[in-house]
């Protein structure tokens, strides 16, 4: 019994290890992409996230999201907290290339805003 209790325990560590592993490397990939400077620039003109929590001060520090490349064309979710100067929100950003290879903003989720 007390064996399979250790195999359990280790079992669990291993999963919890990779799993912190993972969010890790994605933090560093996202934070440090061409994407990210992108998703940046389009939240912070965003006058309908402007108008919710004020001009935008600053992001939060673990972005987190995905980047895909795709018939050619990067496309991106960017996923981060943005601090205002009346309040704070949670934006996902989905950015894409267009066929000029030009970014766009395809969608901005904003969610969790706290005054």
């Amino acid at each position: 019994m007390k064996k399979l209790i250790k195999i359990i325990i280790y079992v669990i560590i291993i999963i919890f290890s990779l799993k912190l592993i993972i969010a890790v490397g994605n933090y560093i990939k996202i934070s440090n992409s061409t994407e990210y400077v992108i998703a940046k620039k389009f939240i912070k003109e965003d006058s309908n996230l402007k108008s919710k929590i004020g001009e935008i001060k600053d992001f939060g520090s673990f972005p987190k999201g995905g980047i895909q490349w795709k018939n050619g064309l990067n496309s991106a979710q960017i996923e981060t907290n943005v601090i205002g100067s009346k309040g704070e929100a949670y934006v996902i950003a989905f950015i894409k290339e267009n066929h000029e290879k030009k970014w766009i903003l395809d969608t901005l989720l904003i969610s969790k805003i706290n005054k």
